[in-house]
């Protein structure tokens, strides 16, 4: 009877974990998108210092949480952000307004696909 309960207890503490993770995805990456879009308006209305911080602001988002996303998030996309990283360093040091834009509003999307991939959807339990 106790290892009943005891696999009770392990499958409550995995739902509070999955749970958990539906959360501070969701919050993460709504966050660190809205901060990427706000960029891109900025660089697209030439206000290159609004855009580098909101950039920067971002990207010490992403590095706080990088290593936790790779682990429970496939490789391919967290890759995908880091190569867009990458390019916006490049668009940011040539000041080219619509590729960079256009960088961090692919990036955005990439993130909320990240989280789509995380969140309990009825398609994604069937």
């Amino acid at each position: 009877m106790s290892r009943l309960w005891i696999g009770v207890g392990l499958l409550v503490i995995l739902l509070a974990l999955g749970l958990t993770m539906l959360f501070v995805s969701r919050d993460f990456h709504e966050e660190f998108s809205t901060g990427l879009e706000e960029a891109g308006q900025f660089a697209m209305a030439g206000n290159w210092t609004a855009a580098e911080k909101q950039l920067a602001k971002s990207r010490e988002k992403w590095q706080n949480y990088r290593r936790f996303w790779a682990s429970f998030t496939d490789h391919e996309p967290v890759e995908q952000v880091q190569n867009l990283f990458s390019q916006l360093e490049l668009f940011q040091a040539r000041r080219l307004e619509v590729e960079f834009a256009s960088a961090c509003y692919a990036l955005a999307e990439l993130s909320e696909a990240i989280d789509e991939s995380h969140a309990l959807r009825w398609w994604s339990v069937l």
